[in-house]
């Protein structure tokens, strides 16, 4: 045989072949949003060798990465994304630089890579505004956000938090836009803007008809409560009883340190030790530790442990510094 004939045979076969991944591909893109678990594994059973083409090795990075968020996988590896970011700077549609931009920055924040995140989230920002893909557009905010609140940059942490909430508007995403008010009001009690606070959960509290974000206002509302001057203990507890009578809801780290508060203040000393241990099993970064012993400081402070309270301040503000 020719060398030329074996080129086309050749041809040919990695023509079928990426047929059958494109196919693949296509199928697992339908099931993202309500089955990810099944998109996952559809690309994982796509072979190396019928992923010869560039453009199908990128369409399946993204998808793979995509599939992986959503099935809630904590990805920190930035390896597979980066094979569809480095391909879509030059190739592809703005859809799809905005994806792989999108989802590198998930990845990035996920290992801890904040500023590295933070470019790609506003590198998807500016694809996503170009779009109009304006729930996308809510979703990079919310995460530049979260990323300047993490490190103490209260104003653009605010910024963002706004911007969220407006393109969450556009996006006419009630539910979405609901959390982003959320992510307004945790900036607000963080710069002790606690009656604006309160006056944005009242409203999301009248207007909520999804029972899925109730929890997250009870939340918000504990907190404004407790840290407020003086603090409304009662009204703390109330929302408190609701989130715990919800068999849905899992507790955090932050709650246990608010149910701990709660308990020390009841008198109740036994209880709060207990969820003070319990908060502190389940801390995750360095800003929540800074919540516990900043809120370990009140506790105590309740207590009389003015020299416990005292430790506790010096490790929150050693931690912040």
């Amino acid at each position: 045989m020719r060398i030329r004939d074996i080129l086309f045979v050749l041809l040919l076969l990695t023509s079928c072949s990426s047929h059958g991944a494109k196919e693949a591909l296509d199928r697992a893109k339908t099931l993202l949003v309500d089955y990810p678990d099944s998109a996952l594994m559809i690309v994982d059973a796509i072979s190396s060798e019928d992923l010869a083409l560039p453009s199908l090795r990128a369409r399946h990075a993204l998808i793979k990465t995509i599939a992986s968020d959503r099935a809630y996988f904590d990805v920190k590896s930035d390896s597979t994304i980066r094979i569809a970011y480095d391909w879509y700077q030059n190739h592809g549609s703005d859809m799809d630089r905005l994806l792989s931009a999108y989802y590198l920055g998930i990845v990035l924040q996920n290992g801890g890579k904040d500023q590295e995140a933070a470019f790609c989230f506003l590198d998807a920002e500016t694809f996503a505004a170009r779009e109009a893909s304006y729930r996308y557009q809510s979703l990079c905010e919310q995460h530049l956000g979260a990323i300047y609140a993490a490190n103490y940059d209260r104003v653009r942490a605010l910024s963002f938090a706004e911007k969220s909430y407006e393109s969450a508007l556009l996006a006419q995403d009630s539910l979405m836009a609901g959390f982003c008010q959320l992510d307004i009001v945790n900036q607000y009690i963080a710069d002790y803007r606690f009656d604006e606070a309160e006056v944005i959960l009242r409203q999301l509290e009248k207007a909520n008809t999804n029972q899925s974000l109730s929890p997250f206002i009870q939340r918000a509302l504990a907190k404004t409560r407790l840290l407020k001057s003086p603090p409304d203990f009662v009204g703390a507890r109330a929302c408190y009883e609701i989130i715990q009578k919800d068999s849905t809801v899992s507790l955090s780290g932050r709650d246990y340190c608010y149910l701990a508060i709660l308990s020390e203040e009841k008198g109740e000393f036994n209880q709060a030790e207990a969820y003070s241990r319990k908060a502190y099993e389940m801390l995750e970064s360095a800003t929540d530790s800074v919540t516990f012993f900043d809120l370990t400081r009140m506790r105590l402070s309740l207590r009389g442990d003015y020299q416990g309270a005292y430790q506790a301040l010096t490790k929150a503000s050693d931690m912040i510094s």
